[in-house]
């Protein structure tokens, strides 16, 4: 996940950096789709979008981190993904 679209298939063996403008301060893995969250409390989302569980207000599927959304006022504390949710606390 966040390679790009080119990888919708077969498996990636070595793991790969996922680049991302600013640093990270946690990652959470779900079946189907990944979260970051950053020390400035941005979420990023990415991966299979059905259900529209990757927060982007939409179901495509995101092949890199996207930023999702948030009011101005909300920054995330921490982040948690299901098998088919994720959440922003």
């Amino acid at each position: 996940l966040g390679h790009g679209p080119h990888l919708t298939s077969g498996s990636l063996l070595i793991p790969r950096h996922v680049k991302l403008d600013t640093p990270i301060k946690g990652i959470a893995m779900g079946l189907h789709h990944m979260l970051a969250i950053t020390v400035q409390g941005e979420v990023c989302s990415w991966g299979a979008g059905f259900y529209g569980r990757l927060g982007l207000s939409h179901t495509d599927n995101a092949y890199t981190p996207t930023k999702v959304p948030l009011p101005r006022s909300v920054q995330g504390e921490s982040i948690a993904c299901g098998s088919s949710h994720r959440q922003r606390l």
